[in-house]
């Protein structure tokens, strides 16, 4: 009983601490509201110290301020620092004439994923020079330059390489040796919280990413070849799909998808099929689940690209899979994706957002399964090229004049370094965004148009909910002693 009495009076006290602040913020006076809203514009815009001290404290007027503090200019901006992004490294414009006899040392210091970076043979980057994290130097580079992954080099690094994930992030080589910090990423931000963090973003000087505008654009995604496709006689199945994640949204439209037209799915998602390996699994020690889905995808007419998230650029081999094996892509994900398609990869996929909802898709599906003409428009391409696409930043990539590390070499060599990254944001997915309604019911959705309560507010339940908590604890304990004070006279009276 003595507990029961505890917890509903530590309740009570904070409950109404809690609804005594905010009915004090309901009741602030416009004024009030002005005055905050005109003190964050004041302090967004102004970067005296003294003026921002003054907006800060609505007591103050600046008649009030010490004679010897100049009062600044109304109106004056900030001076913002220059973004990161927007400046890919060209290794077409590199002046060889400022190439000294130095050699660049960079040492890729952290883990990837757990474990230790390995380092690419000239072998394996001429079998595929495609095959992330790309760590080949070469032996033409116009810079002297060497990759290694041995942590014992650091006092002569020149750089130093950390990977994004969280597992890696934070191992962050040591301060005093001060050579510049390259961040590597290749996974959007969604799943990969550092890059929102300004805490780490603001340490690193240059970014490898599948982003086109960071400073090494690198995605996963090699230039597709224009090798003939299967007939479309012979094509086996219509819908491919192949997720090892099920991102609630994209599983909810392929869910959905499904009604309307016949989807095969092979993966870990709403998987209504068999006959494909393990995504991890191996023959003769070798991963082998690319090429048995490549296999497959040939003889399918359309194959499932849904991203994972719709960041900005964020594209993977998905896409490529299905260009190379001439399943038609049906793609859901960044609308950036234009600039990962030049010259004629313009026409050679069907968009998920060109459709209001999954049925208007999958009726345009049933047309070009049955119209060949209309279907082989988007494999045009194969049989005319891929077109002038060598002076875009993706065409770039898939026809690299010299390996990734060694143009991060060309480009130490030139200096002007960032002095901090630009943080990346990016919102998780959402269902309304793609015609869709959740799969729960309406009671239970998040209303993403109900008014945002001030964040402040947030700051101050915590120690209010504490204060309230002690408070009713020791109201408790006062009236536990003054009852045992009663029933101690009462026991007296009664032995008298």
């Amino acid at each position: 009983m003595v507990g029961f009495k505890l917890i509903v009076a530590m309740i009570l006290c904070a409950s109404l601490i809690f609804v005594s602040v905010l009915l004090h913020k309901r009741n602030a006076t416009p004024s009030t509201a002005l005055l905050q809203s005109k003190t964050r514009e004041e302090n967004a815009t102004n970067t005296d110290p003294a003026l921002n001290a003054v907006a800060r404290n609505s007591t103050y007027d600046l008649k009030d301020l010490p004679n010897q503090v100049p009062i600044p200019k109304l109106g004056v901006k900030r001076k913002r620092k220059p973004s990161s992004l927007g400046h890919p490294f060209n290794p077409e414009n590199f002046d060889n004439s400022t190439v000294g006899s130095k050699k660049y040392v960079i040492v890729y210091w952290s883990k990837i994923r757990g474990f230790k970076a390995r380092i690419q043979s000239k072998r394996e980057y001429e079998g595929d020079p495609h095959i992330w994290p790309y760590t080949y130097v070469g032996d033409s580079c116009p810079v002297p330059c060497e990759l290694t992954n041995d942590r014992s080099r650091a006092a002569e690094a020149s750089a130093f390489v950390v990977h994004s994930r969280l597992t890696d992030v934070w191992d962050l080589p040591p301060l005093h040796y001060l050579a510049p910090w390259i961040l590597q990423n290749n996974e959007n931000p969604v799943y990969t919280p550092a890059l929102f963090d300004r805490r780490i973003m603001s340490k690193f000087n240059l970014l490898i990413s599948y982003r086109l505008d960071s400073d090494f654009p690198s995605p996963i995604y090699p230039k597709p070849s224009l090798d003939p496709p299967i007939p479309f006689s012979k094509r086996l199945g219509n819908v491919l799909a192949v997720f090892s994640k099920c991102e609630p949204v994209r599983t909810e439209y392929m869910r959905q998808l499904m009604k309307y037209i016949d989807v095969h799915s092979y993966g870990a998602c709403l998987k209504n099929k068999k006959g494909l390996i393990g995504l991890y699994s191996q023959i003769n020690g070798k991963y082998v689940f690319k090429d048995y889905k490549f296999v497959m995808s040939r003889y399918y007419k359309f194959s499932l690209v849904f991203m994972n998230q719709d960041c900005d650029y964020f594209i993977d081999d998905r896409l490529y899979h299905a260009l190379e094996t001439g399943s038609i892509p049906i793609y859901m994900g960044t609308d950036m994706v234009d600039q990962f398609l030049p010259a004629n990869l313009r026409s050679s996929i069907i968009k998920v957002s060109d459709f209001a909802t999954p049925r208007e898709l999958a009726n345009y599906l049933h047309y070009l399964s049955k119209n060949e003409t209309a279907f082989n428009k988007y494999l045009e391409w194969k049989w005319k090229g891929l077109g002038d696409y060598q002076n875009s930043t993706i065409g770039r990539w898939w026809d690299q004049k010299y390996p990734l590390f060694c143009q991060v070499c060309m480009r130490l060599s030139q200096g002007n370094l960032h002095p901090g990254l630009d943080v990346d944001q990016c919102e998780p997915r959402r269902y309304d965004r793609w015609g869709i309604e959740p799969p729960y019911p309406k009671t239970f959705r998040k209303a993403h148009q109900e008014p945002e309560i001030d964040a402040q507010f947030f700051l101050y339940w915590k120690p209010l909910f504490v204060v309230g908590i002690v408070f009713g604890a020791l109201v408790l304990l006062m009236n536990c002693c003054v009852r045992c004070t009663v029933d101690v006279e009462n026991l007296e009276t009664v032995q008298l």
